[in-house]
């Protein structure tokens, strides 16, 4: 590639996590120029586009609500967003998904039986466990937030936000339900 100041290139409206910036590290002293992904950069967010259904029992992925942890690292992580279950009101539940080295310390905040309901706490303690039920109004909207801590130990992975339905039938997390995450420190 020809020689091009950074001003004269193409710009991206539409960063992927992955993409990697120069940067110039110790300006003031002896200067050096890298690189560093966006995701270690700034941290990164994620949004759903569509409505993701499941009548599944058991915890399944939900689908883009995902991105990378390595050994050795810290995120924070938010995810707001509505959900609802069609013909029920025994509810859903979420899980979040890490590495088996990982641990994890927040809370969710979810909506009962009806919109106006107050959002009820309850703790995340455990990766890999459904958390408290939550949107047990039949066909009813609900806001939620999940809020928590990941330091991760020796294996890298992935944190991936799952739920499942409490009985067999639809649970909806609705489109523009997103979470932010934000890198912290190393371990």
């Amino acid at each position: 590639m020809a020689t091009k100041k950074i001003t004269n290139l193409s710009a991206i409206t539409t960063p992927l996590l992955t993409d990697i910036l120069p940067i110039v590290s110790d300006p003031a002293g002896s200067a050096t120029t890298s690189k560093v992904t966006r995701q270690n950069l700034v941290g990164g967010s994620i949004s759903i586009a569509s409505n993701f259904v499941t009548a599944s029992l058991s915890a399944v992925d939900i689908t883009g609500m995902t991105f990378p942890i390595a050994a050795s690292e810290i995120y924070a992580v938010q995810v707001y967003g509505t959900c609802s279950k069609a013909t029920s009101a025994d509810g859903l539940k979420f899980a979040i998904n890490c590495p088996t080295s990982a641990t994890i310390a927040g809370i969710q905040l979810g909506g009962g039986a009806t919109l106006a309901a107050p959002l009820v706490p309850s703790l995340i303690s455990s990766i890999n466990t459904l958390g408290a039920t939550l949107a047990t109004g039949v066909g009813v909207q609900v806001s939620f937030v999940l809020s928590f801590r990941v330091v991760n130990s020796t294996n890298a992975g992935n944190i991936i936000i799952q739920c499942a339905s409490v009985t067999a039938n639809s649970a909806t997390i609705n489109a523009g339900t997103y979470m932010v995450f934000r890198k912290c420190t190393n371990v």
